[in-house]
């Protein structure tokens, strides 16, 4: 792309395209939703840019422009030296520059229109169009892949009295299937700090660990990782986690989540890009943390390898 070309990668598609596809496209994905705090950690609102020649002749001295109504998004354009008849050139330079005082002004969602207009000899040959959504400065936005509540379990509120100085086996089978079925699948000393929070202390003892253990092993499946052993509630598919579950008020500490939600969480963001670096960071804001450590990027990697 003028200087362009080093920031593309071009794809041979001529034996993908059909007979009728005979025209020039647009391939463009964006973020659905936005918000200031995607803004403020450098989120990318543009995660996939391409341009397709279908027709059957090269095209030369290409000009792409993004826009937006209302201008959330200063106005850029590429410049395309030459895309060969049945070629892809992907756009690796999706750095846009936003309006960031407009997402810090917001107090209730706005839609905004974005537009891409591709240009040659002073007429459009492709257009695209996409709306997003912007929300208020004080929501949110990981749900926008459509992931599902995680909600911290408070087994204290299901029994009617908790004796601090004996633990009963009811009662504590009463907490550990409201925490499991809340949580879960959920490491098992999570289940027992939860528990012990109950009980009022500020550690979590070997005895109630062991005896939470005991009980919760005798009657739900788990699983075993790297990083502990996981239970999950009753007559669940151990093998798979249909969504993931993003926290509204807080993060989730990325070795507490099973591998298996983690991997609904990997596909969902393989359907918004082909950048792995964007899945990590989309994953980051997804889960809510803020400090990628050493340990949590292995997780991220790995898990990204299964999908």
């Amino acid at each position: 792309m003028g200087g362009a070309m080093e920031s593309t990668d071009i794809l041979d598609i001529a034996n993908d395209v059909p007979v009728v596809a005979k025209k020039i496209g647009i391939n463009a994905v964006f973020m659905p939703k936005f918000n200031l705090a995607f803004y403020q950690n450098s989120v990318p609102v543009l995660l996939e840019l391409a341009v397709v020649n279908n027709s059957d002749r090269d095209r030369h001295e290409l000009t792409l422009t993004l826009s937006s109504s209302p201008p959330f998004i200063k106005i850029k354009s590429w410049h395309v030296d030459t895309i060969a008849s049945g070629q892809k050139l992907n756009i690796s330079d999706r750095g846009l520059q936003l309006d960031g005082a407009l997402l810090g002004r917001l107090n209730e969602s706005e839609v905004v229109q974005l537009s891409l207009v591709l240009m040659s000899d002073g007429e459009s040959v492709a257009y695209y169009e996409q709306t997003i959504e912007l929300l208020p400065r004080n929501q949110w936005s990981t749900n926008m892949l459509g992931q599902s509540l995680f909600h911290k379990a408070d087994p204290a509120t299901v029994v009617t009295a908790i004796n601090p100085e004996a633990f009963f086996d009811a009662t504590l089978n009463t907490m550990i299937a409201y925490v499991i079925n809340t949580e879960g699948p959920v490491r098992e000393d999570v289940l027992a700090k939860r528990i012990a929070r109950a009980h009022g202390w500020a550690r979590t003892g070997k005895r109630i660990r062991d005896r939470v253990y005991l009980l919760a092993e005798a009657q739900y499946p788990s699983t075993t990782e790297e990083v502990g052993e996981f239970f999950w509630p009753e007559e669940s598919d151990t093998s798979e986690w249909p969504a993931f579950r993003y926290s509204e008020n807080s993060s989730r500490p990325v070795d507490e989540i099973a591998m298996q939600e983690l991997r609904a969480l990997a596909k969902s963001v393989a359907l918004k890009s082909e950048s792995v670096d964007d899945r990590v960071t989309a994953m980051v804001w997804m889960i809510g943390i803020r400090r990628v450590t050493e340990d949590a990027k292995a997780r991220f990697m790995d898990v990204l390898q299964q999908v």
